[in-house]
């Protein structure tokens, strides 16, 4: 289904991945050659792009879906059962694309400690969801739990690239009053 497994991250095409590295070289070069505006912009236009992306992955799951449902198995109760878990995980790319590229421009930004911050409300909103629930009972309730987290790192990593971290457009402006 449009998925590779890779080792820190859900269920991410290997094209999203690389918005990833891209934010992680990218942003802190042009920080260092232009300054605090441009890296913004070329964080901005990242992000944009992987969003672009992780939708355009999302919908062609899900619009390829009776495509690709009879590859998994003859069975129709497997057919059946394996909808719900890959229409989430076509939402679970939607979700992806801002969050790869905020973790690579937390990456090259070295912002490392707030990054482990974002992960751990990634993981701990998981673990949540799968032992405090019932979600953890079912495949489709797996990847409920994989959306919800998902949904909160994203929450944390927009959250530290607008707010919180180096290129916060509210630190530009009182840098700007100064």
């Amino acid at each position: 289904m449009m998925m590779i497994d890779d080792d820190d991250d859900d269920d991410d095409p290997v094209g999203m991945l690389s918005f990833q590295n891209c934010g992680s070289a990218l942003v802190p070069a042009t920080l260092a050659k232009e300054g605090i505006s441009p890296a913004r912009r070329t964080a901005d236009r990242l992000i944009m792009w992987s969003t672009l992306v992780g939708c355009t992955f999302g919908f062609l799951q899900w619009v390829l879906l009776p495509f690709f449902v009879p590859l998994f198995s003859t069975l129709p109760q497997v057919q059946q059962a394996i909808r719900a878990p890959a229409l989430i995980a076509s939402m679970i790319h939607v979700m992806n694309g801002p969050i790869l590229a905020g973790e690579g421009v937390m990456i090259g930004l070295g912002c490392y400690k707030e990054l482990a911050i974002v992960t751990f409300g990634w993981i701990g909103s998981m673990v949540a969801c799968l032992s405090l629930t019932r979600l953890g009972q079912r495949l489709d309730g797996i990847m409920w739990s994989i959306l919800l987290s998902s949904i909160v790192q994203q929450v944390g990593v927009l959250t530290h690239y607008l707010k919180l971290g180096p290129l916060a457009v509210v630190k530009e402006k009182k840098t700007k009053k100064e």
